[in-house]
């Protein structure tokens, strides 16, 4: 029988290996390839040659691995028989049951992590500031929420302001309205502790002025001069300035010169004390001689304050 070409390239196998095919023995030695019958087969197994028995694995082989075999159970996440692979986020496919996908799993670009668009119409992207306007747009292969700044009149939540106006995306106060206080002497003074009202036009009996420190008394204001005998109607004290102390119109005893400049002057004959409205002894400077002068009592008199 004529010899085969020897093996080479792809096809490397030892001069001792031999396979065993149904109706013959090939015997492979020093690469030579030829056939081999009956007896023959087994002397050149016998001559140092290996050749595995029908149904075992080559001695000098590997285990298969589990599943690589016929037989072998397929792997759980692999796709039965007619089934397609599930749906995988990620890798640039819009498969079934995703809305979208852009090749990666980065939030807010417009195709979440889960393959879903970020929004579906423009009341989803609602941020409730009247100075943008909202809406839901394309973003490559997803949708995310865009906005625009508006210029429109706009609410800045401040009722004394008025003319307010969206600017880049904020509401900017416009001008502030005057703030009136409530009068209640009607002496141009306010109350301060009632909160006051914010108005272009004057309401009735409020004024802009919120200094006064007793409302119940028209004496009583700020920069009043006159001094009063006796205490605020209604409110205590006898501060009528409105300078947070009574002012005193009498605060030392008379003082009666030798010379006698001040003959006829009257005064408290001593020092007055604390209070208003109070009845103090009064004196009177007399000359009694040239160049000599004195107090004589001159009845009673009233402290005033203010």
């Amino acid at each position: 029988m004529p010899r085969l070409p020897p093996i080479t390239g792809a096809v490397a196998l030892s001069a001792a290996a031999a396979l065993i095919l149904p109706g013959c023995i090939i015997g492979i030695e020093k690469g030579v390839l030829s056939p081999v019958d009956g007896d023959e087969g087994d002397a050149a197994a016998g001559e140092g040659d290996t050749v595995a028995p029908d149904g075992l694995d080559d001695p000098g082989g590997e285990e298969p691995a589990e599943g690589d075999g016929p037989g072998d159970p397929a792997p759980e996440d692999a796709p039965g028989e007619g089934e397609l692979a599930p749906p995988h986020c990620g890798n640039g496919l819009v498969e079934e049951g995703e809305e979208c996908d852009d090749g990666n799993l980065v939030e807010d670009d417009g195709c979440s992590s889960g393959c879903s668009f970020s929004c579906h119409d423009a009341p989803e992207c609602d941020d409730l500031n009247e100075c943008t306007s909202d809406d839901c747009c394309v973003a490559g292969t997803g949708r995310r929420c865009c906005r625009e700044n508006t210029i429109a009149p706009c609410n800045d939540g401040d009722e004394c302001t008025d003319g307010d106006t969206c600017d880049e995306g904020r509401c900017r106060s416009g001008e502030r309205m005057p703030d009136w206080y409530w009068d209640n002497d009607g002496d141009g003074y306010g109350n301060p502790d009632v909160p006051p009202v914010c108005s272009w036009d004057q309401p009735t009996s409020r004024v802009q002025n919120g200094a006064d420190c007793c409302d119940d008394d028209a004496r009583a204001h700020p920069g009043q001069t006159e001094y009063f005998d006796d205490a605020r109607a209604v409110c205590t004290g006898a501060d009528f300035d409105c300078n947070a102390a009574e002012d005193r119109l009498y605060t030392e005893a008379l003082d009666c010169d030798l010379t006698c400049s001040n003959a006829g002057a009257t005064g408290p004959c001593d020092p007055p004390p604390a209070g208003c409205g109070v009845e103090l002894a009064r004196c009177r400077c007399i000359m009694m001689m040239p160049l000599f002068c004195t107090s004589t009592s001159d009845g009673t008199m009233t402290q005033f304050c203010r």
